[in-house]
């Protein structure tokens, strides 16, 4: 599986404002970006800067979860878990991850882990969590933030209508596509070398 790693920390960010607090997607742009991530898992193409033109935010520039839905209908904010003053339910991320649900998470990072920061998390494996970090990129949770149970504080749960599937079939479809172009494959050269295993 192809993971989007979208990054808030990219030179061309710098001066892209969002949000009537007019802050920096470059700084405070981690939100913004695990739902650009999420859109594009989906099959929804379109980039951090679009989509920060699309959201709503409050006046201190928070996200409005659910303005996600009003932009793509088919991916619908379910909730969201708050454990800042518990240990995260491991049991609860586990399952839905089985379901084959990517999860938004905040956890703490910063000069004394006191600013609250936004990733996705793909899948568990091995008892840690697939991650794509909008500063760090494509990460194991643990390796990075420490123990989920701990760092873990906040989780967003959207779900995707399956009628919209094809479109996530083309799109991984497209990107399998251009991984062998990249390397000088063509689809014929595969068709054939297929055809002559069988």
């Amino acid at each position: 599986m192809i993971l989007p790693v979208q990054r808030q920390n990219l030179p061309e960010y710098k001066n892209i404002k969002f949000s009537g607090a007019n802050l920096s997607l470059y700084d405070k742009g981690c939100c913004v970006v695990a739902l650009t991530n999420l859109c594009n898992f989906f099959g929804k193409k379109i980039d951090p800067i679009k989509l920060s033109e699309l959201l709503e935010f409050t006046n201190e520039g928070n996200v409005i979860w659910n303005s996600l839905t009003k932009i793509y209908p088919t991916i619908k904010f379910v909730w969201r878990y708050d454990w800042s003053n518990t240990d995260a339910r491991l049991d609860i991320i586990n399952d839905l991850l089985k379901q084959r649900n990517p999860l938004i998470v905040s956890t703490m990072t910063g000069k004394n882990r006191r600013i609250e920061h936004f990733l996705n998390l793909w899948e568990e494996k091995n008892g840690d969590y697939v991650c794509s970090c909008p500063l760090k990129g494509g990460i194991n949770f643990k390796e990075v933030y420490g123990d989920p149970t701990r760092w873990i504080y906040k989780v967003i749960l959207y779900e995707y209508e399956e009628k919209d599937l094809l479109d996530r079939i083309k799109v991984s479809l497209e990107q399998a596509l251009n991984f062998w172009e990249n390397l000088g494959i063509s689809l014929k050269d595969i068709d054939s070398k297929v055809g002559a295993l069988t």
